[in-house]
């Protein structure tokens, strides 16, 4: 089994970053992992991506292969930011984006608080690149 507090997504592995040419930063994201009916989920609230396995590195594999095609649709289709900013990111004085925090997407997010009511959830903060707007 998979030592979840040691979770990193592998940006390398993400092609978005191809498209961005080196302005990007890391982001800090929490991911939050959890089985149901079977199958092992892996939701990230802040970009409302989620993705499912048969078993957690399955559901993270298809996690990263998930938030891989959200950054490649958005950036090709000119919507990151609207889109960032829709699921409560802020854009510092530089323009960079800025994840929201854990603490106010569980204020705003009643399907958070759903799913920590129902499920075993492991919240498992990694960070990801994140294309920075010109």
């Amino acid at each position: 089994m998979t030592d979840i507090r040691k979770l990193k997504l592998s940006s390398s592995k993400l092609s978005y970053t191809n498209l961005i040419k080196g302005k990007a930063i890391y982001a800090e994201i929490d991911v939050l992992f959890f089985q149901d009916e079977g199958l092992e989920y892996a939701w990230c609230p802040a970009l409302d991506i989620m993705a499912y396995g048969k078993g957690r590195k399955e559901a993270k594999d298809e996690f990263e292969y998930q938030i891989n095609a959200y950054f490649d649709y958005t950036i090709k289709n000119n919507t990151l930011k609207d889109d960032l900013i829709k699921h409560g990111w802020k854009l510092d004085k530089d323009n960079k984006p800025v994840a929201p925090k854990f603490s106010h997407l569980f204020k705003t997010n009643k399907q958070i608080e759903q799913t920590f009511d129902k499920h075993n959830v492991a919240k498992v903060n990694t960070s990801i690149t994140v294309p920075v707007f010109a």
